[in-house]
């Protein structure tokens, strides 16, 4: 299988993951951009201007997948945050107390 397959596959999962993570919390959370980057400096970004969800390749290619749906929920919570408390999220640190409150 050609890298790029396999990268497209990667994304299309992520997607089906996204959709599934939202149906078994019962939360709508609009489909975001989904986009495998090389960076090795950090595992997962979301991006609110772009409502684009980033995930590391390494992390895809070298870790559990179990490991890699963690991140994409870490990342959905960021999205769920910015969604949600788009106007009290700017003031807060980017873990802080409204994100706490997505992850739960």
């Amino acid at each position: 299988m050609k890298n790029g397959n396999l990268r497209a596959r990667w994304i299309l999962r992520l997607y089906r993951e996204h959709r599934d993570l939202c149906y078994q919390h019962r939360i709508k959370l609009p489909t975001p951009l989904i986009d495998l980057t090389p960076t090795v400096s950090r595992w997962g970004a979301w991006d609110p201007l772009t409502r684009t969800l980033t995930l590391s390749q390494q992390l895809v290619e070298n870790h559990p997948w179990s490991t890699v749906v963690a991140v994409l929920r870490h990342e959905m919570a960021h999205q769920h945050a910015s969604q949600f408390y788009a106007e009290k999220i700017q003031s807060e640190p980017p873990h802080g107390p409204l994100f706490q409150t997505a992850c739960a």
